[in-house]
């Protein structure tokens, strides 16, 4: 949820932790009480569930709750520790919460970190290193960032042999090389591909494959015999070749996303004030003329106005300044708009515009973008 506060975030975390707001709770003649509780891992995955227990003594007993201040991390500390919790607290889609909540948050690790033994697991989308440092400095030496979206080449092609060799298939050199350059390093994309030309090739579960026989085949449940040419016996798996046409299944896949893609542009541009919806569409377009492999690495601020200034402020340029201003509200103003997941990001340390969903890229790679343009 985007609209938490710190308030918000700690009232969560005590849910989860058992803390019910509740005076008092007292038992029946026969010992037993039902308690109607929430209950879950994630901070913001729950499910309902009724706890019953009951004790040896018929006595009646009274539970009282904490007198605490949501706000203050202190006192959520003391109230963790009076029930003895030892579990790992994961607070995810972290990037959605507002900048301030983000801020009041980050202190807060610090006051956990030093008075406390509670650990956190937080995931974000973003490509600045360090975000969580940058919003507290005191963090630097107490958190570890963990890059997920850094794949190479190697490792794409260790997840498709492992993934292949579960169906006991075999993807071509060539085509798994095919895969990965069309990727653009994105492991997702990467096993979305391989799942829809197993689909193609009607492979949906491990294939069984005989001893090879004078012809040269084995047996094939799923009856691909048209679709897989060759089998490669040294393995004993399925080899499926590239002799297809890989470029319609990259379309098939991107084209789920072409609406949400366009409403980026769109969103953006058609805002209220005109002032703001003149400069976020020069960002834009300047998102369509720069090189897709320069996107892969982000674009700096500098040569974003350097483009805009080349093309559509000759006569009077724009400082970067105003330009930075628009970048900074990027992430708050695609959750407002509902672009989730975020596509774009602003990298304030580094002052870079990073391209977070590297679907997104791949997509460009496939559309016209002189239309684009002419459409904004």
């Amino acid at each position: 949820r985007s609209d938490l506060d710190i308030i918000g975030i700690n009232r969560l975390i005590l849910k989860n932790a058992g803390f019910q707001i509740i005076v008092s709770e007292k038992k029946s003649s026969s010992g037993k009480i039902n308690v109607k509780a929430t209950a879950g891992v994630n901070l913001f995955a729950k499910a309902e569930g009724g706890i019953s227990y009951e004790k040896e003594s018929q006595n009646e007993t009274e539970k009282k709750s904490l007198e605490l201040e949501l706000e203050d991390t202190n006192d959520v500390i003391k109230a963790l520790k009076s029930v003895k919790f030892n579990k790992i607290i994961l607070i995810e889609d972290f990037h959605y919460l507002k900048k301030q909540t983000q801020i009041d948050f980050a202190s807060a690790l610090k006051i956990y970190h030093e008075n406390s033994a509670v650990m956190f697991i937080i995931v974000g989308v973003w490509l600045e290193e360090n975000r969580l440092i940058g919003l507290n400095g005191d963090l630097a030496g107490r958190i570890t960032s963990i890059n997920s979206d850094l794949w190479s080449a190697e490792d794409l092609t260790r997840v498709i042999e492992n993934g292949s060799r579960l169906l006991n298939i075999k993807f071509e050199n060539n085509l798994i090389d095919k895969i990965i350059q069309q990727s653009f390093d994105n492991v997702f994309f990467v096993q979305e591909l391989c799942y829809k030309i197993c689909r193609e090739f009607r492979i949906v579960k491990t294939v069984a494959i005989d001893a090879p026989s004078d012809k040269g085949l084995g047996s094939f449940e799923e009856g691909g015999y048209e679709y897989v040419e060759e089998i490669d016996f040294e393995d004993s798996r399925f080899l499926i070749k590239d002799n297809f046409n890989i470029e319609t299944i990259i379309k098939e896949i991107i084209g789920q996303q072409s609406a949400r893609y366009l409403s980026l542009f769109s969103q953006f541009i058609n805002v209220i004030d005109e002032v703001d919806s003149k400069i976020f569409r020069w960002i834009f377009s300047a998102i369509l003329d720069i090189d897709n492999s320069d996107l892969i690495n982000g674009i700096p601020l500098r040569k974003l106005t350097e483009c805009i200034n080349a093309a559509y402020c000759i006569d009077q340029k724009i400082n970067s300044g105003e330009i930075r201003k628009r970048l900074k509200q990027l992430t708050e103003l695609q959750s407002d708009k509902l672009i989730k997941p975020n596509i774009v990001d602003f990298d304030e340390a580094l002052l870079k515009l990073n391209i977070v969903d590297k679907n997104f890229i791949i997509w460009l790679d496939f559309q016209n973008k002189k239309n684009i343009l002419d459409s904004i």
